[in-house]
């Protein structure tokens, strides 16, 4: 008896149990294709938005022909049971549904087939391979004591693998005396700047629960943890402790200081070429409007938003998602010229957040090549307003504020997606004075460039690079 009411009621008991699993599962796998529409455009090849969106209107479609249909008619969709004999309007009902939720299933497999072959997502093997892709992604990282021997170990391997570097550091020390294996995290050359939870600084009183023995290490390494640390956005702390900035201001020959673009900040985006065009152009502006007489004044600040519009506009694709080398460094700077040339960039009054209604363009440009050392050279000492780039070496993450930078060879910052060297464009805004002769100027001359970093960045958002690391050159006409 037990067999016989069994076998009479386990589709009933199936199609019930399957109602049920797909509930829950339609209403993951919306949550999980809401997070996969977050993804850049680069991750998928051949879908958009649109085909997503469509998912989740037949997956929401799909749940409801469900719950209205009947069991019978369920078990009828996957060749469970067999229709009744007698065709009653039951029958028909039940056939109708029965094959309107086919068609649906139908829909939603081939949609979900097509996006998944779509998408582009790396694959992990072991966790520890999760940990270190998500670093390599990752610019600031929050760790405790007890995590730092393995991030330790797994910052330094990304780094001789391809020269990655964290921008802050945010270590928990709330539940007592710092280990030695976070010390040491503190000390990593990959690490441009650390921060404790013991109030974003450094405390003195932090420095009374270290033993002399842990203090003597911590000298070896040349810090002292008796003076406190300021959380920055550059970390422009001196490496020598003993050493002081210089009171005196940094002055080149060129394009005069108050004549300059207000100092930009590009924050963690990859939009360093766009924002020194900006720059350039805003510069080009000033100083056409404090030539004019009676002379005036320009205040307007060009807005990268509407850049990077256009940006997309041209070229298909968001800045950092290009999907060929020969579409990224340069190439990008190629394109803002021409969009500032062709169309020109919307702005913003200094007291207004909204956009003046006019673009503001230059009339050409001009790109000059190493063997143009001595004219570039003399360009940028008569004032004009260039652009360019240099290849990024970690040297340059460690410079004090008046140091020179040079490109190391042996130390360049790798892109780890493409294994080149990555570049940083800037505007250059003079020269140093030089006793050089004119035949050594492009071995021998070091020039001052306004970053895109925000003001703590060098001296006041300012640096200096020996002109034999600098390459890419523009010169902007108004």
């Amino acid at each position: 008896m037990y067999e016989y009411h069994r076998r009479k009621n386990e589709n009933l008991v199936f199609a019930n149990f399957f109602k049920w699993k797909f509930s829950y599962a339609a209403k993951d796998l919306m949550d999980c294709f809401k997070f996969i529409r977050r993804l850049p455009l680069c991750m998928f090849s051949g879908i958009d938005d649109n085909d997503i969106a469509l998912l989740l209107t037949q997956l929401t479609t799909m749940d409801a022909d469900l719950r209205d249909i009947d069991n019978d008619a369920l078990n009828f969709v996957f060749g469970i049971s067999s229709p009744p004999k007698v065709k009653s309007e039951y029958y028909h009902n039940g056939v109708a549904a029965a094959h309107k939720l086919k068609k649906h299933m139908n829909l939603c497999l081939q949609t979900m087939k097509s996006i998944k072959l779509s998408l582009k997502l790396k694959a992990f093997g072991t966790r520890d391979e999760v940990k270190e892709y998500l670093l390599m992604q990752s610019r600031t990282v929050i760790c405790t004591s007890s995590s730092c021997s393995n991030l330790n170990s797994m910052l330094s391997r990304l780094n001789r693998k391809d020269g990655h570097l964290i921008d802050l550091i945010v270590a928990d020390v709330s539940s007592g005396e710092p280990s030695d294996d976070l010390l040491d995290l503190l000390f990593l050359p990959e690490i441009r700047n650390t921060a404790l939870t013991t109030g974003i600084t450094l405390q003195d009183s932090l420095s009374k629960k270290l033993s002399s023995e842990k203090l003597a290490s911590i000298n070896t390494k040349r810090h002292q943890f008796t003076k406190q640390y300021q959380c920055k956005e550059r970390d422009m702390t001196p490496t020598d402790p003993t050493q002081q900035a210089s009171s005196k201001p940094l002055t080149w020959t060129g394009i005069p200081k108050d004549m300059l673009a207000t100092i930009r900040d590009q924050g963690d985006r990859d939009t360093c070429s766009l924002h020194s065009l900006l720059a350039g152009t805003q510069t080009l502006y000033r100083l056409d409007a404090a030539a004019d007489k009676p002379q005036r004044t320009y205040t307007i600040e060009l807005c990268v938003e509407d850049m990077e519009s256009q940006y997309i506009t041209r070229t298909g694709t968001e800045i950092g998602c290009e999907l060929s080398d020969s579409e990224k460094g340069q190439s990008r700077a190629e394109h803002g010229l021409e969009i500032l040339k062709q169309h020109g960039v919307l702005g913003k009054g200094k007291s207004s957040n909204e956009k003046v209604p006019v673009a503001f363009r230059i009339s050409s440009f001009r790109g000059y090549h190493k063997e143009d050392s001595t004219e570039v050279y003399n360009l940028l000492k008569t004032g004009k307003v260039m652009i360019g780039n240099f290849r990024l070496s970690r040297n340059f993450f460690n410079l004090n504020p008046r140091k020179v930078y040079e490109f190391n060879a042996r130390r360049p910052v790798v892109n780890p997606k493409n294994k080149l060297v990555r570049s940083h464009a800037i505007m250059f805004v003079g020269v140093l004075p030089s006793e050089s002769s004119e035949n050594e100027i492009a071995e021998q001359s070091e020039l001052v460039y306004q970053n895109s970093a925000g003001k703590l960045f060098g001296e006041g958002g300012f640096g200096i690079v020996k002109f034999s690391s600098a390459k890419g050159f523009y010169q902007l006409i108004l």
